[in-house]
């Protein structure tokens, strides 16, 4: 649900973000429910800043687990970054930053509870990040999504090393 109190502009101010181009940065809360019930007033929807934040989240993660030390080998660079771009993780970092209060929905989501969908929460996390890229550069967004995503590579290498000792 879209919450009136936490506005865009203020997450932006709680994130220490300063941006050029608001109306990107907004785009990428605009889900297709909000804009279909809204053809006359909204022409854009998040879809194309999800497409273009995934493609930047899977570029990043990857030179991300890259650098890490020790090296890792392929398949476990793989496992890694899959584990750190799926939809459940998304989701779960969407609801850390709060991003499900700021999803504009169509009445029908918002009855269904869209915002709490983890579909729903992945997506806007991407199109944020896609925004924020086209916005900001790829070198801002990788400061950011260290931020964000720096315990979950600690936390993935204590549950590998939990699973190495007990399995044989």
């Amino acid at each position: 649900m879209y919450n009136r109190a936490m506005t865009i502009t203020n997450w932006l101010k709680n994130h220490n973000i300063s941006v050029n181009d608001n109306a990107l940065i907004e785009e990428a809360f605009i889900h297709r429910s909000y804009k279909h019930e809204n053809k006359r007033d909204i022409l854009v929807d998040n879809q194309r800043l999800e497409f273009i934040g995934d493609a930047v989240l899977q570029l990043w993660s990857a030179r991300y687990i890259f650098e890490i030390n020790p090296p890792m080998n392929e398949g476990e660079m793989t496992k890694l970054r899959a584990q750190m771009v799926c939809e459940e993780s998304l989701a779960l970092k969407a609801k850390d930053l709060a991003l499900d209060q700021l999803i504009r929905l169509g009445k029908g989501e918002l009855l269904d509870e869209g915002n709490k969908r983890a579909s729903t929460l992945a997506d806007c996390f991407e199109a944020l990040i896609g925004a924020l890229y086209l916005d900001q550069g790829f070198d801002w967004v990788d400061t950011f999504l260290k931020v964000i995503f720096k315990d979950f590579v600690t936390e993935q290498f204590k549950n590998m090393y939990k699973r190495t000792i007990i399995e044989p």
